[in-house]
């Protein structure tokens, strides 16, 4: 198929302001059809045609039979001809059409033809009057004026009715025009370019949606130089042009109001900030935020006017008391379309009376309303008002103020959640603080009298009993150890619960852990029918890394359980390798009883808390369901599993393994020899004793007498202040819950106005994570928890007596990395000929630590923040002089929180982070050479 487009080589061009175009006979198919470039200038898609006469047609308005008849000729017998007519179109006034036959070089003949359009033939001076009658009547805009005069030669209703249009003026064209050549605007260069370059085009605008588009032709007739100007009306291009530009800033605006509803934390402030773009990109008058509420005594839906942008082209309305609380039935049919999910809009003019009334009366011609639903709630409504157009929508701009609006809705319910998890977190908080409340106080009440019951036993034990005597008070000691246990049991799980319980990795020996909890369960089983025994796999490395205390915990529970559960048979504990390697080895440890067995869907149960097989098993056997659980939990810790195999009414076998690095035995050796100590430095030892309970004063004074101390007892912290002024102590054993005065206050009072090294060993019946940090923190040398036995207290005494303890080792591995931050060198250097510098300055460096940390609540919990910003500003310079680095970002970044328009929670965590961080630093600055 040969391309209309290769045939230009064939017809050279000719002269004349229009190109020449082409159209082709297809002798094959006997169709007609026509170049691309024809087709475009006479706005035909597709042209395929079997007709002459339809080919002349399209062509030519006039003399169709004659270019008919030539165009047949041409087909059938090869007759080229050339006519020249007169048209009627916008290309031109007057067209050559040629017809042609051609061989080309394949030896194919071709048929086809020309078209080239003219606009005037200056040789012909009648053509002028005939441009003229051809736009006399025509709805084309045209005039031709004087190329150099520029005075109107001919113009025609049309142009002059669209130019006068285009200004908003009825006066005279002629006026009009003078003023166009007159000024130095953008038709005056129109004009000029035309003359310069024989042709000008110029899009003639007004205002955002009127506008004409000029095109401006150079010609001569008889020798004059005339310009002819077509003008056709792009109004409604313009007006898309508009709507494509206004929607893609609608559309920008959008997104950035949706950007601010996820980055903004101030829900508020989002809010109002989207409105403003929104409301400049659609140039409303007002954008505005209703929100509805309930009145439940009233039993009335009301509606109030939160939010409102003003574009100050009418009055605002946020202030206007007649738009709050106003009750959905003042409303009358506006909530109607909103209540079903639909948008209100309207001329304000249409609506009913009453509504009507309320609009206009702010100024509102057009209205566009939609309704905003959180989780099926009617939450309110956003509304957009024009006070100065009668607006009406387009379907696109509604859809993008649609999907702001849910934006909105899903900002409202986002917060609304964020806001609910907050109060379940305070409250889960709040139950977590109480419970642990009730923990303390539950362990101090119970543990206080246990330590006098148990330590009063050991002493009643190394008397001259009989044998009725030692029965009975064998039974007292496993009644108080057995009540211990269940205290312990449940403050385990409470610091598992809550991840506070950290394990310890000392050297211990298996076989020594085995053999303790054999024995153990023997003793409590020695009045039933059963053998307890035990196997160790020789291939064990014995003596391995690891918490000793909590490893016999284990075992003990399992053992305990598997008696208790057990009438007659055995209970066996064998421990056998699994896998061995140079540095670790795991081992995998079996409890094998002949007990009642535990039905097989009950096996994964028995492991969660409070649960045990069945209510008559607690009933019958007694316990708390704590026990498997916290074994599961403390294997899990240690990196190991637990699992269970029963069969009922046989017996069940409780497995567990673990992974345990490898000890040198040298090391357990090195400890037990530590063990050994001469206890003569005891004697005479001066020795405060604060304590209320007098079960404990008796107990601690009983075990202290046998060593030859000297004991002085106090019942409140204030009466142990007083004895320190009056007497001198090597130690003072405080209590730490005592009335009047507890031992917090009673240390604090000590190391800031009496003495600033004596060893203060706290004695606490609370066994919380964070009891420990308390002490230490105000000042206590070491504590010991209740209930103690005589030698635990003796080892602390003699620790702190003999200068062994360091309290470094109370603190767990990333609490030491996070005190190492800072440096009191240089703080030294600047000391060096003042030997209580350093010393001072240190003091006075925890006085202001305490007292800023007491601060910083205090005024968090009054939203104080330029004050808080203060202090941090405070302290960040002498933390900086101390080189504490960790303190000193945090106050950088407390500051720093504060001083934003609105802190957000992250400043109640910093201020947390402080007060526990510089606790331990306390507790670490007190360790210093300088204090201690």
């Amino acid at each position: 198929m040969i391309h209309l487009e290769s045939l230009t080589y064939l017809l050279p061009m000719k002269s004349g302001l229009i190109p020449t175009h082409f159209w082709f006979y297809d002798s094959q198919k006997e169709e007609y059809s026509m170049s691309l470039s024809l087709k475009e200038a006479l706005g035909v898609e597709q042209f395929r045609t079997h007709c002459p006469d339809r080919l002349a047609k399209a062509l030519a308005f006039q003399a169709q039979p004659q270019l008919t008849l030539l165009i047949r000729n041409l087909a059938q017998f090869h007759k080229e001809f050339e006519l020249k007519l007169p048209v009627n179109s916008s290309l031109g006034s007057s067209a050559t059409f040629q017809g042609h036959v051609s061989i080309n070089q394949s030896g194919e003949e071709l048929v086809f033809g020309s078209v080239r359009y003219h606009t005037f033939d200056t040789s012909k001076r009648g053509e002028f009057g005939f441009l003229k009658k051809l736009f006399e009547t025509g709805t084309e805009g045209a005039m031709v004026i004087r190329s150099v005069e520029e005075d109107i030669l001919f113009v025609n209703p049309a142009f002059i009715g669209q130019m006068q249009q285009l200004h908003g003026v009825k006066s005279s064209f002629s006026l009009l025009y003078k003023k166009l050549i007159s000024e130095e605007g953008e038709f005056k260069v129109f004009l000029k370019q035309a003359k310069e370059s024989g042709s000008a085009k110029l899009d003639f605008i007004q205002g955002h949606n009127q506008g004409l588009e000029l095109e401006a032709t150079l010609f001569e007739n008889h020798h004059e130089k005339l310009i002819l100007i077509l003008s056709r009306d792009i109004s409604q291009r313009l007006a898309a042009e508009n709507d494509l530009l206004n929607r893609d800033q609608l559309l920008s605006a959008v997104s950035k109001a949706l950007s601010e509803l996820l980055n903004e934390e101030n829900l508020s402030d989002a809010i109002i900030n989207g409105m403003t773009l929104i409301g400049k990109a659609t140039k409303v008058s007002r954008v505005y935020f209703f929100e509805n509420h309930y009145d439940a005594i009233a039993d009335t839906w009301y509606t109030s006017q939160r939010m409102e942008w003003n574009a100050g082209d009418s009055a605002a309305q946020i202030n206007n008391p007649l738009l709050q609380n106003i009750p959905f039935d003042d409303f009358g049919s506006f909530f109607d379309p909103l209540l079903k999910h639909q948008a209100l809009e309207g001329l304000v003019k249409y609506f009913e009376s009453g509504l009507k009334a309320a609009l206009e009366a702010q100024e509102i011609k057009s209205i566009l309303v939609f309704p905003l639903f959180v989780d099926d709630y009617f939450q309110g409504f956003i509304g957009f008002d024009d006070c100065v157009t009668e607006r009406k929508w387009s379907s696109v701009e509604k859809n993008i103020l649609l999907s702001y609006t849910n934006g909105v809705a899903s900002a409202i319910r986002q917060k609304k959640q964020s806001r609910e998890i907050i109060i379940a977190k305070d409250k889960a908080e709040q139950a977590a603080q109480a419970k642990e409340i009730f923990l303390a106080n539950m362990s101090h009440e119970i543990r206080t009298p246990m330590n006098a019951i148990i330590g009063m036993t050991e002493l009643l034990d190394n008397t001259h009993l009989n044998n009725r005597q030692k029965s009975y008070l064998e039974a007292v000691h496993t009644s108080a150890e057995n009540l211990l246990r269940i205290i312990n049991d449940v403050l385990d799980f409470s610091k598992i619960e809550a991840g506070k319980l950290s394990l310890d990795e000392f050297p211990f020996s298996i076989e020594e852990v085995i053999n303790n909890t054999v024995t153990s369960v023997k003793y409590i089983s020695h009045d039933k029918s059963i053998s307890i025994s035990s196997s160790i796999d020789p291939r064990i490395h014995n003596i391995v890394y690891g918490d000793r205390t909590r490893m016999s915990q284990i075992l003990l529970n399992l053992m305990s359980n598997a008696v208790k559960f057990t009438e007659e048979g055995s209970v066996n504990l064998n421990c056998r390798l699994l896998d061995n390697q140079s540095e670790e080895q795991e081992v995998e440890f079996h409890v094998i009883d002949t007990g009642i067995g535990i039905q097989a869907h009950k096996l994964d149960e028995i492991f969660e808390s409070f649960s045990q097989e069945g209510s008559h098993i607690s009933r019958k056997f007694g316990g708390t369901g704590l026990g498997l659980a916290i074994c599961k939990k403390l294997v899990e810790m240690m990196g190991g599993r637990i699992y269970a195999s029963s069969v009922k009414g046989i017996g069940s076998v409780f497995t567990f393994s673990l992974k345990l690095k490898k000890a040198n035995p040298e090391l357990l050796q090195q400890l037990s020899h530590e063990d050994e100590q001469d206890l003569s430095w005891m004697k005479g030892l001066r020795i405060l004793i604060a304590e209320d309970n007098r079960l404990n004063q008796y107990l601690i004074t009983s075990i202290l007498d046998k060593y030859n101390t000297k004991t002085t007892i106090v019942d409140n912290g204030l009466k142990a202040i007083e004895k320190l002024q009056e007497d001198e102590f090597d130690i003072v054993l405080m209590d730490v819950q005592m009335p009047e005065m507890d031992g917090i206050q009673a240390t604090e009072v000590i190391r800031k106005q009496i003495h600033r090294s004596l060893p203060i060993l706290g004695i606490t019946a609370n066994a919380l994570k964070g009891d420990d940090l308390k002490c230490l923190s105000a000042g206590m040398t070491d504590y010991l928890s209740k209930p103690f036995k005589e030698k635990q207290l003796i080892e602390k005494i003699g620790h702190l007596i003999l200068k062994k303890y360091d309290r470094n080792t109370i603190l767990t591995e990333p609490e030491k990395s996070a005190l190492e931050d800072y440096d009191l060198t240089e703080l030294r250097q600047m000391g060096s000929e003042n030997p209580g510098f350093v010393t001072d300055l240190l003091h006075m460096f925890i006085d202001q630590l305490s007292e800023f940390n007491t601060g910083f609540q205090r005024l968090l919990s009054e939203n104080n923040y330029s004050e808080i910003a203060g202090i941090a500003h405070q302290l960040k310079s002498s933390c900086g002089m101390l080189k504490m680095e960790a303190l000193y970002q945090l106050c950088i970044s407390i500051e720093q929180e504060s001083k934003r328009p609105k802190p957000s929670h992250q400043l109640s965590e910093l201020i947390h982070e402080f007060s526990r961080l510089s606790e331990l630093l306390i507790i670490k600055l007190r360790l210093e050479p300088e204090l201690a």
